[in-house]
């Protein structure tokens, strides 16, 4: 469990201005024999305020909850993990501009990750959000709906137990439903190549 704050409103002056709450508990059995190497279940949850117009005290909340499995398949050494995620959502309207209501939402997510060959890494993640309760009573059902699609490779150019150093190469396509003049979908395409170190 995580305690923590961030960094409040312009108008706040405060220290501890948006306190909150993660908690995440998770359990992980593995297998001796079989392609079915390892599960991991886990579900977590959050609570977060934040402040809303010139004084800082008075704070309203945003709350996450949800779950996830990861498989491992295949070999300890070359593995195949599967990982689902499921979550939901809601907002104090406070936070939305011009809300007329409190905006909950659903989301999910499917991530593969598989390595053919040490240090050799080839991943790819499905993300969706789906708004259940506009903040903006009116709003089409599926307006700021999100769809997320990404695919990379990763190797590793130094790799020991302590250190390694890591270059990357992702592409990645967001659209966001309705948002854009005339209630079209907004698209937005990136790829990024770049390098890591990790300790």
């Amino acid at each position: 469990m995580n305690l923590f704050t961030a960094g409040g409103a312009p108008a706040a002056h405060c220290t501890f201005c948006s306190p909150g709450v993660f908690g995440r508990v998770t359990h992980r059995h593995e297998f001796a024999n079989g392609f079915l190497r390892s599960v991991r279940a886990g579900v977590f949850g959050a609570y977060v305020t934040w402040p809303v117009g010139a004084d800082s005290s008075d704070l309203k909340g945003q709350r996450r909850l949800g779950g996830d499995v990861e498989l491992g398949l295949g070999s300890d050494v070359l593995p195949l993990r599967v990982t689902v995620m499921g979550m939901t959502g809601r907002d104090d309207r406070a936070l939305v501009p011009t809300a007329t209501q409190d905006p909950t939402f659903k989301a999910g997510m499917l991530q593969l990750e598989y390595v053919p060959k040490l240090p050799l890494v080839f991943y790819g993640r499905l993300q969706v959000i789906r708004n259940q309760r506009q903040a903006i009573a009116g709003n089409p059902g599926d307006f700021g709906d999100q769809d997320f699609q990404l695919v990379g490779v990763r190797r590793a150019l130094e790799l020991t137990s302590r250190f390694a150093w890591v270059v990357e190469l992702t592409y990645w396509r967001q659209r966001i439903k309705a948002v854009g003049p005339g209630g079209a979908d907004a698209t937005l395409n990136s790829v990024w190549l770049g390098t890591h170190l990790l300790f």
